[in-house]
């Protein structure tokens, strides 16, 4: 596990992303996400791996842990190598609907970096509303992140209300807004 991670970190990044790609023909991730496949394909893998990672996470292939770790690894591919799944991310909206609030962050924060203007509504509804003030803060630091008019105006909107009871935004997380 460890020794494989290390070998295939240390390799050119087009290399290491044909090996996982031949991994994953040969044996799909575990709904459990045993092993480091799913931080591997944030690393390196392409966009064709990052899309099976996030099918696997939509489809619910993947249980709420594996789900948070396959979000925040496509998220970290954005971030770090402005790489996304291949094809519509569809989907999303379940994801950020999760009953699982780890998952549920994770898919707000990947709804941001992706600047997804068809999630601004139910965005401001977990910036007001969500259940922890991990959702609410992740929530509206997506919306900072998203911009635009309607993302906007939900966060004027919400920066008349009195108190929201959100974590602090991690300014580095949200690019220096």
């Amino acid at each position: 596990g460890k020794q494989l991670e290390f070998a295939l970190a240390s390799v050119e990044p087009v290399r290491a992303g044909k090996y996982i790609a031949q991994r994953l023909k040969q044996e799909p991730i575990r709904k459990d996400g045993n092993g480091p496949w799913i931080e591997l394909i944030g690393k390196a893998g392409g966009r064709e791996e990052l899309k099976v990672l996030y099918q696997q996470a939509v489809n619910g292939g993947l249980n709420p842990a594996a789900t948070e770790r396959a979000l925040n690894a496509i998220a970290d591919a954005q971030r770090l190598r402005r790489l996304r799944p291949a094809g519509a991310v569809t989907g999303i909206s379940q994801l950020i609907g999760s009953q699982d609030a780890k998952v549920q962050v994770a898919a707000i924060r990947l709804a941001g970096l992706w600047k997804l203007q068809g999630q601004v509504k139910p965005l401001s509804g977990y910036a007001g509303t969500g259940k922890t003030p991990a959702i609410r803060g992740a929530a509206i630091t997506a919306l900072a992140q998203t911009g635009g008019g309607p993302a906007g105006a939900a966060l004027v909107q919400l920066a008349q209300a009195k108190d929201l009871g959100v974590v602090p935004l991690d300014y580095q997380e949200i690019g220096g807004i």
